[in-house]
């Protein structure tokens, strides 16, 4: 397949060559962004106006503080470029800047200012507090996705956001000792089973992000990255927030004067076929395929391909070339089949077979949260009466319960007669 789109003879070697060098060019690549050791950044005690409290973690290109801003008396996460003076990276931090300044979306992270103090340039945006999807996944690996209720749900999500706080690391060098408060809503009693409470909680954040990413892509970015680790969600368990667009590519910049042609980025786990490739510019059905990738992992608890940090580079990109992801429902039954299609659709080797716009799955995803008929699924006449009742199941109850009422009422006047 390289071959084919290279239009040059490739053996294995050249293709391991190939994979390591794309992803060895890029600050993202591999695993994401904690991939990266943490590079030698002084702790200043204040960048501009703002005094730096703690730090809250580090990627391919920056670190990110918690920090105070005293002229609006608020906190905000600063991230701070590392490797100054290279072009390349000072281009890629301008370009995430821009990309979140060109969008106001409820869904996605909120830029306020940026400059810089010196030769160190930051940019200051929104504090979310919480965790990330991906910490949220690591506490429920091991788990039956099947099994997976409110308890477990609730658990993950508390022990994962009272951990972000306690990694952060004070301006003076030790762990910040802070706890979040953590409170999960409880659904009304009755509105679902227990084993259903994970997955209305994945279909709700994935919707939200996919809504995130459709205005990005409406404002020309495509983000290049989506995963769970790049969605924080609010300690309250509610609020999806598409994060980091550090790879993001700009409809302007498209023609590759920041990203070489034929040159990997992003993280291989959740990438599209043609991403991994990197033959030409990529279009928002890319995003798509990731946000399927980010919604069959959740919902299993299984990455897909069944990719782990030690399968080989090109053997994951074979496999995203070439292999069916398999069956959904085989790695959790409770998954319904409308479901399963809709992240179908997203997997598509074909982008044109996939959902034409993030917006279009967002929809989607909202029509099976009602209890409609989803456009993934084909729609037969034993689907759509399936969705009818369970949709009016009050009101089939209700006349479940007339018809046996007056049976009895039937039954009795006859029983009399006799």
């Amino acid at each position: 397949m390289l071959s084919r789109v290279l239009g040059q003879p490739v053996d294995a070697g050249a293709a391991r060559s190939f994979a390591e060098r794309s992803r060895a060019e890029e600050p993202h690549a591999g695993a994401g962004v904690d991939a990266e050791p943490a590079a030698a950044l002084d702790v200043r005690r204040s960048i501009g106006e703002f005094e730096v409290l703690s730090r809250i973690g580090h990627g391919g290109m920056g670190v990110v503080f918690r920090a105070w801003q005293p002229s609006l008396g608020r906190q905000v996460a600063l991230k701070c470029l590392r490797g100054s003076g290279d072009p390349k990276v000072e281009a890629r931090f301008a370009r995430e800047i821009r990309s979140l300044g060109r969008v106001d979306h409820p869904n996605l992270v909120k830029v306020f200012t940026s400059g810089s103090d010196g030769e160190q340039w930051f940019y200051a945006m929104e504090l979310i507090e919480g965790a990330d999807l991906g910490s949220i996944l690591d506490h429920l690996a091991g788990s039956s996705a099947s099994e997976v209720g409110e308890a477990e749900w609730r658990r993950a999500l508390s022990t994962a956001c009272i951990e972000a706080r306690r990694r952060e690391e004070t301006a003076g060098g030790s762990s910040s000792s802070g706890a979040i408060p953590v409170e999960v809503p409880q659904p009304p009693r009755g509105a679902m089973r227990t084993e259903e409470i994970h997955i209305r909680h994945v279909v709700s954040l994935l919707r939200q992000t996919a809504e995130a990413a459709h205005a990005l892509h409406e404002a020309g970015v495509v983000h290049r990255d989506i995963k769970p680790g790049n969605i924080m969600l609010t300690a309250d368990g509610t609020h999806a927030i598409l994060m980091d667009l550090g790879v993001a590519q700009l409809a302007d910049e498209a023609d590759g004067r920041l990203t070489r042609t034929r040159q990997f980025v992003g993280t291989l786990r959740y990438a599209s076929p043609e991403q991994v490739l990197a033959a030409g510019a990529l279009d928002r059905r890319s995003d798509v395929y990731a946000l399927g990738a980010s919604l069959f992992e959740l919902l299993t608890l299984h990455p897909l391909f069944g990719a782990t940090d030690q399968t080989p580079t090109p053997e994951l990109m074979l496999k995203i070339q070439t292999s069916s992801p398999g069956r959904l429902r085989a790695l959790n039954p409770r998954v319904p089949r409308d479901l399963e299609a809709i992240v179908g659709k997203c997997l598509e080797k074909e982008r044109e077979r996939r959902y034409g716009s993030a917006r279009e799955l967002a929809k989607d995803l909202e029509r099976f949260e009602r209890g409609e008929a989803v456009e993934a699924e084909r729609p037969t006449v034993r689907y759509l009466i399936e969705k009818y009742i369970r949709r009016h199941k009050g009101r089939f109850a209700a006349a479940a319960a007339l018809v046996v009422a007056a049976l009895i009422l039937n039954f009795g006047a006859f029983w009399r007669i006799n």
